[in-house]
């Protein structure tokens, strides 16, 4: 009876069926030790029926995952290289839940590299992103936050500007703000290689990625809360009735009244999409309105706007501290490569730019392993010279 419940589990899990008490329950049992065979038949099950015309696997792989898995281990770039087109994604997702619930660490954390292993040629590592914006007042007074105390920046009309030593900027609206005072605009900028949080008056969490700003009143008054934005954010929107919070970003408007969703518009990215986690949001092009459900994504190009399904979990992979690569081009991972790690980007040859990847990577790591774990593959080689990143054949 476990072992048929164990399967049912493991199946609803990963279709993402599962209710949050099954989810519970699976994670609860995969924590057991007399599960491990029964982990290990559903494992290769999943491999047999998901297997790609090209072996993913180092020699003898597939075992050392297993073991990996079952015992807690850390899975080494190498046992499980990221895979042009053919990585089968459930089993991926499998071996990285199963992980999360041993050890509460995530799948293809690479081990050290060395010399003969770095995909780099010349240069030195390159450092990844960090946790700073630059703020600017209503009055045109800019704050740096990475070199601001901790404690009240600035008062505005009522409203205290406050930074905690978590690396957020708080709101905090006071007696007396909306006396007659009108509310200035704010702006909080990352530049590349930069991210930041903001909690906007109303309570609202904003998370900004890299190369993105955020402009938004001191306080919000009327009847909606409109900001606008540029690039990506992540949004949980506090519920405040009958007054909708509206994003303005790259030609759309997303309007809302308490939910999470994600909005990439980027200047550089030939879409803008806009991907719902939980609640409903309408987003409007034009005179044309799309109501998004949860796992929905609209995206929006060229004047025209469809909604696609997608796995919710990849688009808000940065604000968790991951790269997360979903059938994803080179081209397109090292856009996000070079916000975040502030490099450009050269190919030597245009069509390696089509080439896809499925994997996950820390944002914490240094350029050096993203570069390697890609590489690792047999797709591309990367040279690295300053913070020029060159693209080169195989």
């Amino acid at each position: 009876m476990q072992e048929e419940r164990l399967a049912y589990l493991f199946n609803k899990y990963f279709d993402k069926t599962a209710s949050a008490a099954e989810r519970d329950e699976f994670l609860a049992l995969v924590d057991q030790e007399e599960v491990e065979q029964e982990i290990r038949k559903l494992m290769e099950e999943s491999y047999q029926n998901f297997q790609p015309e090209h072996q993913p696997f180092a020699a003898g792989g597939r075992e050392k995952m297993l073991n990996a898995i079952v015992k807690g281990q850390d899975i080494d770039a190498s046992i499980i290289p990221l895979k042009r087109k053919t990585l089968w994604p459930k089993i991926v997702s499998a071996a990285a839940v199963l992980l999360i619930a041993s050890v509460g660490i995530y799948l293809y954390k690479s081990s050290p590299l060395s010399n003969s292993q770095s995909p780099m040629v010349a240069g030195h590592d390159i450092k990844p992103g960090k946790n700073t914006a630059t703020l600017t007042l209503a009055d045109g007074r800019k704050i740096v936050l990475s070199d601001a105390a901790n404690g009240e920046l600035a008062k505005e009309g009522g409203v205290s500007i406050q930074k905690t030593k978590e690396g957020k900027v708080v709101y905090t609206v006071n007696g007396g703000a909306n006396a007659g005072v009108a509310p200035g605009l704010n702006t909080i900028t990352t530049a590349v290689g930069e991210q930041y949080q903001v909690i906007l008056p109303d309570g609202t969490v904003v998370w900004l990625n890299a190369a993105s700003s955020l402009k938004y009143p001191s306080t919000f008054t009327g009847n909606y809360r409109k900001v606008e934005l540029t690039g990506e954010g992540y949004f949980e929107v506090a519920k405040v009735r009958k007054t909708p919070f509206i994003v303005v970003s790259k030609g759309q408007e997303v309007e809302v009244l308490g939910t999470h969703f994600n909005i990439n518009g980027y200047p550089d990215e030939k879409a803008t999409k806009t991907t719902l986690l939980e609640g409903t949001v309408r987003v409007s092009y034009s005179n044309v309105s799309t109501l998004l459900k949860p796992g929905q994504q609209s995206i929006l190009i060229n004047g025209k706007t469809k909604v696609v399904q997608v796995q919710t979990e990849d688009v808000v992979a940065w604000k968790n501290g991951y790269f997360m690569f979903n059938n994803e081009s080179l081209e397109d991972i090292m856009r996000k490569v070079a916000r975040w790690y502030d490099v450009e980007v050269e190919y030597k040859n245009v069509s390696n730019r089509r080439i896809t990847f499925f994997g996950t990577v820390s944002r914490h790591s240094n350029i050096s392993q993203v570069l390697h774990m890609l590489a690792g593959t047999g797709e591309v080689k990367f040279e690295v010279e300053g913070r020029r990143i060159i693209v080169i054949e195989k």
